[in-house]
């Protein structure tokens, strides 16, 4: 993205990939959590990952648009570092692949039979 919109590598635009990473680990989660449960309700991968997305989708796209909205705001900041900053992670913060990076582990088959053999375990016990 920083090569895209000609913004050089800085002391401040070399946050925007950590910034970016937590954001979409803070993602992951609820996803993760959900996906997790959907096998022990005896859902197949096809519908968990179905019942995932519908359920957690709108509160994760809300997310994703204020978190955009309020890094966007340093667009109009008065030092240019900072507004390459806002700008940068405003735009990343919407990037899909930004946001969907930290759980594709969980939509991957190996995780979905993490979340399989985890099920199993527990009605075992």
């Amino acid at each position: 993205m920083l090569a895209v919109l000609e913004i050089p590598l800085g002391q401040v635009s070399a946050l925007v990939g950590s910034i970016s990473l937590g954001l979409g680990v803070d993602d992951a989660l609820p996803v993760t959590e959900r996906f997790s449960h959907e096998p022990e309700a005896g859902a197949d991968v096809a519908t968990a990952l179905h019942r995932t997305v519908v359920g957690t989708g709108g509160a994760l796209l809300s997310s994703a648009v204020t978190t955009a909205a309020g890094f966007g705001v340093l667009a109009v900041a008065v030092t240019p570092a900072l507004q390459q900053f806002g700008i940068s992670l405003g735009i990343g913060t919407c990037t899909p692949s930004s946001r969907a990076s930290s759980s594709c582990r969980t939509c991957s088959p190996s995780g979905s039979d993490t979340a399989a053999a985890r099920s199993k375990r527990r009605s075992r016990q």
